[in-house]
């Protein structure tokens, strides 16, 4: 990094960390984790340094903004997923067990596996690139030798045809429930 970008740097901070702070907080509801969200953010700043040229445009301010906002957003869902973990017995609080343990994941492995079983090999495929190795459509495409939207569209067909399948499962259990 050099002196300008330094310089740069110094002056995004005096001009945007107050403004970045209230937006955080405004998500946030919380000055620490406020406070952290604009550290944050700023790091991504500094990551993209060589996209900002001048710290007072609307294009800065707009980026800084869309910055901060995603950033909030993000820890946000975070200490939501966090406080969903946690119960209160007798003004106690407890951790819940995680989600990722040995036993859950199998059992939702197993699940997964016979509900994806009813549709055709390729759409299979989708949706495991998709769910469980969490690859992005362009690179499951580059997999099957598909183009990106066609894969976008079958993991969409793919997830209603999921959706109905799961429905039906449902309504089964109900009639056999009476």
């Amino acid at each position: 990094m050099n002196d300008k970008e330094r310089a740069l740097i110094e002056e995004l901070y005096s001009v945007y960390e107050q403004p970045m702070y209230r937006i955080a907080f405004a998500v946030l509801k919380n000055p620490t984790q406020a406070e952290d969200a604009v550290s944050e953010a700023f790091v991504r700043v500094i990551r993209n340094i060589r996209k900002i040229h001048d710290p007072h445009s609307d294009r800065t301010k707009h980026y800084i903004i869309r910055i901060i906002k995603s950033t909030s957003i993000n820890c946000y869902r975070q200490n939501k997923k966090a406080s969903e973990r946690n119960t209160s017995i007798d003004g106690s609080t407890y951790e819940l067990p995680d989600s990722n343990d040995v036993i859950s994941r199998y059992i939702r492995r197993e699940a997964f596996s016979q509900m994806i079983s009813g549709l055709d090999e390729t759409d299979r495929r989708i949706i495991s690139l998709r769910c469980e190795e969490g690859l992005p459509y362009k690179d499951i495409g580059r997999i099957l030798s598909m183009r990106e939207a066609t894969v976008r569209k079958r993991f969409e067909r793919a997830k209603h045809r999921l959706r109905r399948i799961q429905e039906e499962q449902e309504d089964e259990k109900e009639r056999f429930a009476l």
